[in-house]
C-alpha cells in the first residue's frame, strides 16, 4: 500500500518499471552503473557489480517520502 504503480527512469532511454500486485519488481540490468527510477515520491536506486569476486551482485535502495 502506498507504493507507486509505475516508476519512471531518470534516463530518457530507460524503460519504466511496474511492480506487480504484491509489490515485487523484476529488472534485467547490465552491470556497471547506478540506475534510478522515480515515482510517487519514491526513488529506487540499483547498481550491479561489474568486476571482482562480486560480479553480478546487485545492491538497491528504495527511498520513500519523508
Amino acid at each position: 500500500p502506498g507504493l507507486p504503480t509505475e516508476l519512471i527512469p531518470d534516463s530518457p532511454w530507460g524503460s519504466t518499471c511496474q511492480p506487480d500486485e504484491s509489490g515485487v519488481l523484476t529488472l534485467s540490468l547490465a552491470p556497471g552503473r547506478v540506475r534510478r527510477w522515480l515515482g510517487g515520491g519514491y526513488e529506487l536506486s540499483v547498481v550491479v557489480a561489474s568486476s571482482g569476486g562480486s560480479s553480478g551482485e546487485s545492491v538497491w535502495t528504495l527511498s520513500g517520502p519523508d
